[in-house]
């Protein structure tokens, strides 16, 4: 038997939803832009059970075709009315996909609508790996200050230590700049040159990588920090 949320009106189930999935904060802000593209399509809020699988693949063509963002300076009215990505449509899918497994295991709803909608998947994106010289171009960067067009000349920077560092670190172990940033000491092994990396999602386990093993120091000498 069906019963709970199901039979509240779609803003307060998938609201409700937001507040009780204990994801991690990137997680949240994607389920909140999602439920905002709810709100928007389903302007006279219907119950959740009364909405059947063909206002769902609605709502997937308006995204696809008719839906826009602004992009750019919405502030000072200079943003630009943008259509959203394959990869964006992508991400509502799975987010939808989500609150109806929520429904059907805690709400005992019939059946996951959005499991028999298929989306054209991006293709994946093809990362282009750095060259040596431009690794090291990175790294001779971090000595100098921009050039001072009034003097034509560079100051020594105070931070090149740690600049390398980071930029080091950050090709060596493949973890995002958040991640790098989230890292407190204790994930630091200065023994074997190796961090514990904390993924984006709250559930994933953190990952023991080391920040020597892809750029060995024939590439850009000894390390000496």
């Amino acid at each position: 038997m069906v019963t709970g949320l199901p039979f509240l009106l779609l803003k307060s189930s998938s609201s409700a939803r937001v507040k009780v999935s204990g994801k991690s904060p990137y997680s949240l802000v994607d389920y909140r832009n999602t439920v905002k593209k709810l709100h928007q399509f389903f302007v006279d809020d219907p119950l959740v059970i009364e909405i059947v699988r063909d206002d769902r693949v609605d709502f997937f063509e308006w995204l696809r075709v008719d839906y826009r963002y602004i992009k750019g300076d919405k502030k000072h009215g200079k943003g630009v009315p943008t259509p959203l990505g394959k990869k964006s449509v992508l991400n509502v899918h799975i987010n939808l996909s989500a609150y109806y497994t929520w429904l059907v295991e805690v709400h005992h709803f019939p059946e996951n609508l959005i499991r028999s909608i298929r989306i054209v998947e991006p293709a994946p994106k093809v990362a282009d790996p750095l060259t040596e010289s431009e690794v090291k171009a990175m790294l001779e960067a971090c000595n100098k200050s921009a050039l001072y067009k009034n003097r034509n000349t560079r100051n020594t920077r105070p931070t090149a230590k740690r600049d390398r560092t980071i930029i080091l670190v950050l090709l060596d172990t493949g973890a995002r700049a958040s991640e790098l940033c989230g890292a407190k000491y204790k994930d630091l092994n200065i023994a074997n040159s190796s961090m514990l990396v904390h993924g984006k999602g709250s559930g994933q386990e953190p990952k023991d990588r080391s920040w020597r093993h892809l750029y060995p120091e024939r590439y850009f000498g000894p390390r000496r920090f």
